[in-house]
């Protein structure tokens, strides 16, 4: 099928919809997902962005920029992942506690909305990766168009550059907790640590970085390009890293990679493909 013809299935699904609510993060997928949305339902959506530790604090005030340059009506919400003991426990089902929570929720502003379905961004390329947290999606009776209508990543970056939304380059910003190896708990001060860890990366040049943490030790990942440049900076990114609380501090010589802190579990779907939610 051509983008277009991509394009024109997702718009028949979110329209079948009626009405609808958007888990809204502000990252590429969710933000052509809302302007698609919002070109077919026009008032009768509304994307909402869940905000938490688990995810840099910028990225909420980022969702409503994208949000009023599409037009959507937007809303906020406080997620309480953290307060979940068998989120913070860090088993490999993490994620699908998360995304159960954050369903509830959405589900509370559907009703009170009186709005017919939950809409969220899985792209078609997700469904390689290992994502326990489609099961809550699919326990919600969430509507994912973009992968229904077989929409890719880079099908979806191509779109966000038509639609002219500044997020069509944006590096995807999984949450925070992804960098923590599975068994080790999830703590808001690992959470903090992460994330100024990463911050320090971004503005040393460093556009994709991951500070995977491994207590008092930390793994450096950015993009594949710029491996040598941090060996260049590595003592300025040792000094940094001491600062954050980090002692021990390495750089991964094959750079970014998907799954680094759980690498077993990478692309561990490729088997056992895990199925979208089916059109309302």
């Amino acid at each position: 099928m051509t983008l277009d013809g991509k394009v024109k299935r997702c718009k028949e699904i979110i329209k079948n919809c009626d009405s609808a609510v958007v888990a809204f993060s502000g990252g590429v997928d969710s933000s052509v997902l809302c302007k698609i949305g919002h070109d077919v339902l026009g008032d009768k959506i509304v994307a909402v962005t869940a905000i938490s530790k688990t995810y840099p604090a910028g990225e909420a005030s980022f969702a409503l920029e994208i949000a009023k340059k599409i037009g959507i009506e937007h809303m906020a919400l406080s997620s309480n992942e953290l307060s979940n003991p068998e989120f913070t426990s860090n088993s490999p089902e993490r994620c699908y506690h998360c995304k159960r929570e954050l369903m509830d929720k959405m589900n509370d502003v559907r009703k009170a909305l009186k709005f017919k379905k939950i809409l969220e961004g899985t792209n078609a390329d997700d469904l390689e990766d290992y994502r326990p947290g489609v099961k809550a999606l699919k326990e919600a009776k969430a509507v994912s168009p973009l992968a229904e209508a077989g929409l890719t990543k880079s099908e979806i970056r191509k779109l966000a550059k038509k639609y002219k939304l500044p997020v069509f380059d944006k590096p995807a910003t999984p949450c925070l907790a992804s960098r923590i190896p599975f068994g080790q708990p999830v703590t808001v001060e690992k959470l903090e640590r992460i994330a100024l860890a990463e911050l320090i990366l971004h503005k040393l040049g460093f556009k994709v970085a991951r500070a995977r943490d491994y207590g008092n030790r930390v793994r450096i990942e950015v993009e594949k390009g710029k491996v040598e440049r941090a060996v260049e900076l590595n003592d300025k990114i040792t000094e940094y890293m001491n600062k954050v609380g980090y002692e021990k501090i390495e750089i991964d010589p094959e750079g970014y990679k998907v799954c680094g802190a759980n690498p077993e579990y990478a692309n561990k779907t490729k088997k056992r493909k895990q199925p979208t939610s089916r059109t309302p």
